[in-house]
């Protein structure tokens, strides 16, 4: 008993300590309890001899302190709850008074041992009951680790890896052979004690300097005083800065060690900084391809449980014949499989007709428990259950089977048929030709090099595509791209934009890949290497390429060639689900000198002469080999060269501008309407052969936008009015005319 009364108090100094409230408020009580506590003193003897004269036994005190401690919410017996038993004893008003005072700071504690509870988690316990999720032990990284932790001047580790490469496993597999004696001697005991970095980060404020300064003495109480312990902190990156210092230096007595896991990208923050000694890096890397395969088949179970499919062993072989690289792309893909196989699983016609009886039946259900009908409720309930059951709702719902079969399907689909709203490249041109317009031979072309990118006639490692478009400012090289990008990835963010001629010189290659360490926007990253490593099916299209120096060109040479790039942090971020896209103006040149030009036939009513596209194209990447290095032409999977834009041509793209413009104002509710000749006069003033749709562009929002965002400014035109634009003459010149018509219904 007194082995157990020292683990749960302190000395009985700090009792008196506790008595000081009470002197402020109550005197006599604080008196009375003061007596009582100096008659002990603070040896084991006199306190049992005290407690005799009272008449109490030591173990119904520290029973009623065990209560004490429960309701106040606390995993541990403090001297507070040794306290509130003893005045129980005393006396009931006392022991009222008492409560009183505890009452105020019961909550607030009881909250914060509960928080740092459910934080931590002893993996090796876990493992001793067989609740430890089941992995892969790397016995070499395993073997590696115990003698790092063996070291007697080791500080902390901290592993280094990229996602999913095995970090966290690799700690459960240490667990698990803790648990079974799998280590030495030194090692034996030893607990496994992982922290929940997230919940630690997300924390209230007001509790962050408590869960920090009690971490090590919580775990201290919780094994007790000779028990070892390590803790664990995965993904340790995302504490607040500071913190992970904080529990290296002060995580408790010599015994608790700290080891943490972050990210490659995320490793220079932790390491590189004045305290960064306290760590130590053990890289992590990929396991062996025996190990993956026992792995992938851990995964696919785990898999099965979640997404309620059966999945066959040869579809994870189908996997690895892909000669996927990293186990996180063999673990994302069987996941894109099992969701991708039960998005082609539709419910049948007898199962929606079903559906909808089973509706009635619940209606029927809601009609009966209004009226307190309780015959009709149970009869209804019996046939819901029946139905349910039928369907695979209410009982165990019927599985997808994913064979070999569905795996090959998948892949031989290639990247671009799995995404968002299951395009396909099939439509290609349908959907440029709707927004590209005078562009056909430079369409075809395009969807025909897609094509074949897409259906895997490549390398592996290669980008989906890589193209060069060539042709004049203004014939619509970026809108395609644009275009190109919605057709095949869907809406969002998948398109960037980077202007070649902002990277003229040798130190600007650091935007695209990030500034090195230690230099001016280190901690920014690259403008390529971030976006595409965030959003890895995209399109990527480098503007007017001529103009970049030439150690970005070498870098857009690596990308197309090995299908990945580097980053400053050492990163490796893949483009293989990306389209690369290069622009240039190379042979515009010509154009203005009036001596080719890139119309694909003869024009009628034109007296110029012109060349068939053909000839224009092998013109124009004549010019371009001048410029660019055949090994860089080569890598391309086709290039694209776009004619100059005719009047007819500029009167579609007129049409198509004005209805997006249309489109706008009735979302306003403002309708309009142009009329043919207003159209044609708005091409006839801003036709230029040289410089293409952009004058056009410039020309309709200076003399049709501006004009009616000016018009509504003033209130001239309000919610559900019409605006009729047609054409009228002043003097020798015309102009467009505006006139508003009010109506009552809104159109």
């Amino acid at each position: 008993m007194k082995k157990v009364l020292s683990n749960i108090s302190s000395p009985l100094s700090i009792l008196l300590w506790s008595l000081k409230p009470f002197e402020r408020k109550d005197k006599v009580f604080a008196q009375k309890v003061f007596e009582l506590l100096c008659k002990m003193d603070s040896s084991y003897k006199s306190f049992l001899t005290e407690f005799s004269r009272l008449e109490v036994s030591l173990k119904k005190l520290v029973e009623l302190a065990y209560l004490e401690a429960f309701e106040d919410i606390s995993p541990l017996v403090g001297v507070e709850h040794l306290f509130l038993s003893l005045m129980s004893l005393v006396g009931r008003k006392d022991y009222e008074r008492a409560k009183i005072f505890a009452f105020s700071q019961k909550r607030e504690r009881g909250l914060k041992w509960k928080i740092l509870f459910e934080i931590i988690t002893d993996l090796t316990a876990l493992e001793e009951v067989g609740l430890l999720s089941e992995v892969i032990i790397r016995e070499k990284e395993t073997n590696l680790l115990i003698q790092k932790l063996l070291q007697t001047q080791q500080g902390s580790l901290l592993l280094v890896g990229h996602r999913g490469v095995g970090k966290t496993s690799l700690m459960k597999g240490l667990a698990k052979k803790i648990a079974h004696w799998d280590v030495p001697k030194a090692l034996l005991g030893v607990r496994i004690i992982s922290v929940d970095v997230v919940a630690l980060a997300n924390a209230p404020f007001s509790m962050r300097g408590f869960l920090e300064d009690n971490l090590g003495a919580v775990i201290e109480q919780w094994m007790g005083p000779k028990r070892k312990a390590i803790l664990f902190f995965d993904n340790l990156h995302l504490l607040p800065v500071g913190m992970p210092i904080g529990f290296s230096a002060r995580g408790g007595r010599k015994f608790i060690r700290c080891i943490g896991a972050t990210q490659d990208a995320e490793n220079t923050r932790l390491v590189d900084n004045p305290l960064g000694a306290l760590w130590e890096t053990f890289n992590v890397g990929e396991p062996s391809l025996e190990d993956m395969r026992k792995i992938a088949n851990i995964r696919a179970r785990e898999l099965e449980f979640l997404h309620n499919v059966s999945i066959d062993k040869a579809a994870v072989n189908e996997i690895f014949k892909q000669k996927l690289d990293k186990l996180s792309d063999i673990s994302d893909a069987l996941d894109l499989i099992c969701a991708h196989k039960k998005f082609k699983d539709t419910p049948s016609k007898k199962d929606m007709d079903k559906n909808e009886e089973r509706l009635l039946l619940k209606n029927n259900f809601r009609i009966a428990l209004q009226k307190r009908d309780l015959d009709a409720m149970y009869v209804l309930d019996r046939k819901i259950k029946a139905l349910e059951r039928t369907i695979g709702e209410g009982g165990e719902a019927r599985k997808v089977v994913i064979g070999g079969l569905d795996a090959k399907r998948f892949f031989k689909k290639g990247p671009l048929d799995i995404l968002p709203f299951g395009r396909s490249v099939n439509s290609l041109e349908r959907v440029l030709m709707k927004s590209i317009i005078g562009q056909k031979e430079a369409v075809l072309a395009l969807a025909s090099s897609v094509r074949r990118a897409v259906l895997k006639f490549k390398g592996e490692n290669r980008p989906v595509g890589a193209f060069l478009f060539l042709g004049a400012t203004g014939v619509g090289k970026t809108e395609t791209a644009k275009v190109l990008a919605k057709a095949l990835f869907g809406e969002g963010r998948n398109f960037i934009r980077l202007d070649m001629s902002d990277f003229r010189e040798r130190h600007t290659v650091s935007r695209l890949v990030g500034a090195p360490p230690g230099y001016v926007g280190f901690e920014e990253g690259g403008q390529l290497t971030d976006f595409v490593a965030e959003n890895p099916q995209s399109v990527v299209l480098f503007d007017e390429a001529e103009k970049a120096h030439p150690d970005v060109l070498n870098i857009l040479l690596q990308i197309m060639e090995e299908g990945e790039l580097v980053d400053a942090g050492g990163m490796k971020v893949s483009f293989k689900d990306a389209l690369i896209i290069l622009t240039g103006n190379i042979g515009s040149d010509l154009i203005s000198k009036g001596s080719i030009g890139f119309h694909s036939e003869p024009a009628k009513n034109s007296s110029a002469s012109y060349v068939s596209y053909a000839l224009m194209k092998e013109r124009i990447l004549n010019e371009t080999k001048k410029i660019l290095k055949p090994e860089f032409i080569n890598r391309f999977d086709g290039i694209i060269v776009f004619k100059l834009l005719e009047k007819a041509d500029l009167y579609k793209i007129c049409g198509i501008l004005v209805n997006d413009f249309e489109k706008v104002l009735l979302e306003k509710g403002i309708a309009l309407k142009v009329l043919p000749e207003a159209k044609r006069f708005l091409v006839d003033r801003s036709f230029s052969l040289e410089y293409g749709a952009r004058p056009l562009r410039r020309f309709i929002e200076k003399e049709l936008m501006d004009k009616i965002a000016g018009m509504v400014l003033k209130e001239e035109v309000k919610f559900g009015d019409v605006v009729r634009v047609s054409l009228q003459k002043s003097g020798t010149a015309f102009q467009l005319k505006m006139r508003v018509k009010r109506i009552r219904k809104i159109i």
